[in-house]
């Protein structure tokens, strides 16, 4: 029988952990508390070379490729002009890999539209309020009042986590 996992967040985190989960031959029901998807929130950021090569090992390196550009080193300046200084974002990968500067939303709904793909589910509007131990797993409570089991449960609902506070 195969294990299901829930995952709470669908986030950057969200989505990735459940692709992974899958690959490890783990089900996964992504969970969000907001209730339409994140499309246009969020300015740049980087995807560090290890994130890359993480999509990479869960075959979803892709959904990176075009969005944005390689940022193998990164130039402070102040509002001068004057350099402040240079991080080098490739110096620890040997087989190439740099990372990537890209829009937050293209990443997040890349990443979205890829778990879809893969038959993973995303329910919004599911808001975690409580989870506890049941035997044989985990069962997590939705403001709702809608309660789901599973064998284990993923936190990948950002810095204020409220997985993390509720256990």
């Amino acid at each position: 029988m195969t294990q299901q996992a829930l995952v709470i967040g669908a986030g950057v985190a969200g989505p990735v952990a459940a692709m992974a989960l899958q690959k490890a031959g783990v089900d996964a029901v992504v969970y969000e508390a907001h209730p339409e998807p994140a499309d246009n929130v969020g300015a740049f950021l980087t995807l560090q070379a290890n994130g890359v090569k993480a999509l990479r090992a869960i075959d979803a390196e892709h959904v990176v490729t075009g969005l944005g550009f390689p940022t193998p080193v990164m130039r402070f300046r102040s509002g001068t002009g004057k350099p402040l200084g240079e991080l080098n974002l490739a110096a620890t990968e040997r087989d190439g890999t740099v990372s990537v500067t890209l829009r937050r939303a293209d990443l997040y709904r890349g990443l979205c539209d890829e778990a879809l793909r893969r038959g993973i589910r995303i329910e919004h509007a599911r808001r975690l309020v409580n989870a506890r131990s049941v035997p044989g797993g985990v069962e997590a409570e939705f403001s709702d009042g809608s309660k789901v089991t599973g064998d284990l449960l993923v936190g990948a609902d950002g810095v204020r986590s409220r997985v993390r506070r509720i256990i």
